[in-house]
């Protein structure tokens, strides 16, 4: 019969140690840990004793070389990290419940967010927390982060955001831009250096046009873009119309490749990633509703990551399958 860990062992122990631990395993340090816990080293060591003391199993293997989980301490991470997840999204839960955490909520974005990523956002928040309302404004680029540090927004959706001391910053998405052209600009596989085909350059936000700018110098690019424009659909267009190309987020450019109406130039090579984030102000930090706002950003950005992995270890699985055969 395969051992158990008694109900009384298990319902005991703290959830400050499993807290301790799960910091060890992603660190990697006892320094580390200690540091994001205001504790002491060799209180660190006791937590992970008395741990190891509850499962009668050794968690982490001591060494001066490196730092490495046993077996029995990776299963204790997955399902710590698990557990103390879950705790935190309780605790949301329990401070909406009761302070009856609802209202308005100003979000202030660029037009082409709000058209590409806030909807979405807008409907599975309004899903999970219906009485938090969130009323939308639309902002250049260069005045959102004033907005949201002068109170006339309480959070903002930016691309590719900046780093600020002024602001918490949370990783919504990240989002994948495809370098594409007109089918018959004959630029598929060739070096971008030697084209003369026309860039039509896609610029909602100077932090996305300078990221587009600095993937096509690594690529010996340096001709300044032919057109310009802030929407996607305008941009696909423009490089129908004078056969050149640019760079455009993979979900816009989806349909269009399937049906042939665009090409990748280095099909599964090229790729830049846009970071699509929230950021609030953190002298507002303990606001309840931008605490339950906060959270559910970091849940759904989450779930797209979980998503992917599966999407891709799908994918894998096929390719092998198909390989085999």
């Amino acid at each position: 019969m395969v051992g158990t860990v008694p109900l009384s062992t298990g319902m005991n122990m703290r959830i400050t140690s499993l807290k301790v631990f799960v910091d060890l395993a992603e660190s990697g340090s006892f320094s580390e840990t200690a540091s994001r816990n205001g504790i002491t080293q060799p209180a660190v060591s006791q937590q992970i004793g008395g741990l190891e003391e509850e499962f009668s199993a050794q968690l982490v293997e001591r060494s001066r070389r490196r730092f490495r989980l046993t077996p029995a301490g990776e299963a204790l991470r997955q399902t710590a990290q698990e557990m103390l997840q879950a705790i935190e999204d309780l605790k949301v839960r329990m401070v909406a419940l009761e302070q009856q955490v609802g209202g308005d909520l100003q979000v202030v974005t660029t037009a082409n967010l709000g058209v590409e990523w806030l909807p979405r956002l807008m409907t599975e928040l309004q899903t999970q927390h219906p009485q938090i309302r969130l009323q939308a404004a639309y902002q250049t680029a260069s005045r959102i982060y004033a907005d949201v540090a002068g109170n006339v927004a309480d959070f903002a959706l930016v691309a590719c955001p900046r780093k600020d001391d002024r602001f918490e910053t949370v990783i919504v998405a990240e989002e994948s831009l495809r370098l594409v052209a007109s089918p018959t600009s004959g630029m598929r596989g060739k070096p971008l250096s030697t084209t003369r085909q026309s860039f039509v350059a896609y610029t909602p936000d100077p932090a996305t046009e300078q990221l587009v700018q600095r993937a096509l110098q690594e690529l010996d690019y340096h001709t300044v873009p032919t057109l310009q424009f802030e929407h996607p659909d305008t941009v696909v267009k423009a490089v129908r119309a004078t056969n050149g190309f640019t760079w455009l987020p993979e979900a816009t450019v989806r349909d269009a490749l399937a049906t042939g109406e665009l090409v990748e130039i280095f099909p599964e090579q090229i790729r830049v990633i846009r970071p699509i984030a929230a950021i609030f102000q953190k002298q507002r930090s303990n606001h309840p509703i931008l605490k339950v706002v906060r959270e559910f950003f970091k849940k759904f950005a989450q779930g797209r990551t979980e998503e992917k992995v599966r999407s891709k270890t799908g994918a894998d699985k096929q390719q092998a399958e198909l390989a085999a055969a």
